[in-house]
């Protein structure tokens, strides 16, 4: 049976989800008699909601792409302006922790890292995949941030990166390529925060693999939409009848997705590292000089 059919971003990131917990042995083993750690993003919150049978509560997030450029979520920016303040951030809880078939809550980051091991996972969504199959992560943090951390604590205690991705994140160069263009201390000017590109190696999953759970070949055919579906893909199924019938009623259940982020006020916004928030102005119009982009963001503050 062939069966063509499109998913938005948003729609991707949930059927991955959805695949992962009802497909994947070793998340079960791990969900079951392991830990699993997960960074919260946009990718992860849809495999919480399908654990816990609702959304987070709060969407903490660094390092996404909004209209007004590179941003973070509004639940992020309170806990920057506490690491302004010399917060650690080994000491930020997490409440998406999952130890033994039951969720963990405020658990410091550092301590449940120590604490993994072998068969666990730490999962993370990811901003960039390459032709190569790697997967890159932006981060407005000159040393890699938090991901640097979690990547040498695997290597450390051997627990394995569970990486997430939506197929239209692939660009058309190296991880290496891009990272080399970008760094934190490297450009001039920003739309948004600066940052750089660290490649992180592990187990990247896309709807290319996520259909391959359910025993169907996926090709896809075409990119890119208008309105709700910009950044969507048209992909081709191929299978036997009832898995490919079982993998359409997942996708089902995904259609319609969506993410209610919220992003800080450009004129509030206490993240001193953004070339649009107050305290960065200055640096913005005396690098760039650029009247129309000083009118798209009086726009976006509007």
């Amino acid at each position: 049976m062939k069966y063509l059919l499109v998913l938005t971003p948003t729609e991707a990131k949930k059927f991955i989800a959805k695949s992962l917990v009802r497909k994947s042995e070793a998340l079960k083993k791990a969900l079951d008699k392991g830990t699993v750690l997960m960074h919260p993003s946009t990718s992860t919150s849809f495999l919480y909601e399908e654990l816990v049978g609702e959304r987070p509560e709060g969407l903490c997030f660094i390092g996404a792409i909004a209209p007004k450029g590179t941003c973070i979520s509004r639940e992020f920016e309170e806990i920057a302006a506490k690491r302004e303040k010399g917060f650690d951030h080994r000491n930020v809880t997490y409440s998406w922790v999952f130890k033994n078939g039951q969720q963990v809550k405020g658990v410091p980051l550092g301590e449940c890292l120590n604490q993994m091991g072998p068969g666990d996972f730490y999962t993370k969504g990811v901003n960039v995949i390459d032709p190569n199959g790697n997967a890159g992560v932006l981060t407005a943090n000159p040393d890699g941030g938090t991901i640097i951390r979690a990547l040498t604590h695997a290597r450390q205690r051997k627990f394995d990166l569970l990486l997430l991705a939506t197929l239209n994140k692939l660009i058309p160069v190296s991880i290496e390529e891009a990272s080399r263009a970008t760094g934190c201390d490297k450009l001039d000017g920003a739309m948004g925060i600066p940052t750089s590109l660290f490649k992180i190696p592990g187990t990247l999953i896309t709807e290319t693999e996520a259909f391959k759970f359910w025993g169907v070949t996926v090709t896809p055919i075409a990119a890119g939409g208008l309105r709700e579906a910009e950044g969507a893909f048209v992909y081709v199924l191929d299978g036997p009848d009832p898995e490919v019938r079982a993998c359409l009623e997942v996708v089902g259940e995904c259609k319609g997705a969506r993410v209610e982020a919220s992003f800080p006020d450009c004129e509030t916004c206490r993240y001193g590292r953004c070339n649009l928030s107050t305290v960065n102005q200055g640096v913005l119009n005396g690098v760039l000089g650029i009247e129309s982009l000083a009118a798209f963001i009086k726009s976006q503050r509007a």
